[in-house]
């Protein structure tokens, strides 16, 4: 799929109002382009504070905004405002909430009128600049996600995740209490078993 997106004579926009994490913002960064609502979005890599590896994303957000910032996002494990995203070059625009989709709607019917032959082309020109292959890429970032699930260290992190996530709403710890994770102490707590966290 992520090679479809980024090969595609299509220009793909992703419209993000809402938080956009761990692969959903994996996925994202193939998109051509990424449109923010200015509330209610947010960006973020939480997978580090579990010990875990991105499983297809990382070459792309490198390219996006620089792998120190890329490394930096995953290391500090929060998620940043769309203001924020802007800034970094994660996202190409913020506009306000209730006129997202129809920004994004007016972008895609003004960049559907281009030659999609010319689109392909240069967008292979800029996919293909680096020196390793999009496919050598994604095949080495999912051998590590594999090695990385695997661990210790990241098995005892998912068990804390999900005890941490019983009683709650359905929301993510990562963004209903991050603090755990951003600070490295989520495996020090001591959360029981079946019942909801405390505070």
């Amino acid at each position: 799929m992520a090679l479809r997106l980024m090969y595609s004579p299509a220009v793909w926009i992703a419209a993000v109002n809402g938080p956009c994490g761990g692969g959903g913002l994996e996925m994202s960064v193939f998109f051509d382009m990424r449109v923010s609502a200015d509330r209610d979005a947010c960006f973020g890599l939480p997978e580090l504070s579990l010990g875990l590896t991105t499983t297809l994303g990382a070459q792309r957000l490198a390219q996006l905004v620089g792998p120190s910032r890329a490394l930096e996002m995953m290391l500090e494990a929060r998620f940043y405002a769309p203001r924020e995203a802007l800034e970094l070059g994660l996202v190409n625009r913020v506009v306000p909430a209730e006129d997202l989709l129809d920004t994004v709607q007016r972008m895609a019917e003004r960049y559907a009128r281009r030659p999609r032959k010319t689109v392909a082309l240069q967008k292979r020109i800029f996919n293909d600049a680096h020196a390793a292959s999009a496919r050598a890429s994604l095949s080495q970032e999912a051998a590590a996600a594999l090695t990385s699930m695997m661990s210790p260290a990241s098995q005892a992190a998912m068990r804390q995740w999900v005890r941490m996530q019983e009683g709650t709403d359905g929301d993510s710890v990562f963004l209903t209490r991050p603090e755990p994770w951003t600070e490295g102490t989520a495996l020090d707590m001591n959360v029981p078993t079946g019942g909801p966290v405390p505070s």
